[in-house]
Formats: C-alpha cells, sequence, structure tokens
C-alpha cells in the first residue's frame, strides 16, 4: 500500500546489533544532524532508536519501536540515535532509485563557501575583462 501511494523506487533494510564491529562509526553517521531533499520513510521491524526532528527552532524527540512508521519531512534537519548497544531493524523507502542520500549542514556549507569562491574568480575575471 505504502508504494503504490507514494511511488517508492527502491527500499532496503538497515540493521545493527550490539556486536556489529562498526557500530560506533555507524552510529557518529547517524548522529551527524542532516537532511534529505526526499521525504524519510522507516519501518521499524525489531529493536528501537531515537529520532531527533530540528524544526522551527525546536528540538522533537521521537522514541521508534519495533512496529512503528515514521516519515521526516523532505528538508528537514534530524538525526538518528541508535545508543551505545544498538539494536534495530528498519525498512526504509526511497522514492529514487539511488535510495538514502545524506545532506550534511558541513556538506552544505563546504558547497556555498565553494560557490562564492568560483563567483568571486568570475566577478575578478570579468572587472579585469572591462578595465
Amino acid at each position: 500500500m505504502l508504494n503504490k501511494r507514494y511511488g517508492f523506487k527502491s527500499i532496503d533494510v538497515i540493521g545493527l546489533n550490539p556486536d556489529h564491529p562498526e557500530k560506533d562509526t555507524l552510529r557518529q553517521k547517524f548522529l551527524a544532524e542532516h537532511t534529505h531533499a526526499d521525504f524519510e520513510v522507516r519501518f521499524f521491524v525489531e529493536g528501537c532508536g531515537l529520532f531527533y526532528l530540528h524544526a522551527n527552532d525546536k528540538v522533537y524527540t521521537l522514541l521508534c519501536e519495533k512496529g512503528d512508521l515514521i516519515s521526516v519531512p523532505a528538508n528537514t534537519t534530524h538525526w538518528f540515535d541508535m545508543g551505545t548497544s544498538p539494536y534495530f531493524k528498519c525498512i526504509r523507502f526511497f522514492t529514487t532509485p539511488e535510495g538514502w542520500v545524506l545532506v550534511t549542514l558541513q556538506a552544505v556549507i563546504l558547497l556555498i563557501d565553494f560557490l562564492i569562491s568560483i563567483l568571486s574568480l568570475y566577478r575578478c575575471l570579468d572587472t579585469l575583462r572591462y578595465y
């Protein structure tokens, strides 16, 4: 029913348990405040975790457990905390074939800095051409 209603193009399953060798690295990745251009839909098959939504200068915490379905609106700043001893399994739904694409605040800042430097370069070149 979800696929038909929202036109999902891909799905995957992500899960971690306390014995996963990269649990600390993955936790740090998901703890980074980020957005997605598409809305994010997750169904919790097992375990639990905390979603944090940063909206309108407030932070909302949602405990997601087995049987819960969460949808984070597109471009909503958020992060996920699986805890230091993670145990969860989620089905993730995507409207694009590429699936999960992370956009961190740091990446946006770097992109803006890059664009500003390019624009500054062109302004400088235009100035040199006309004088």
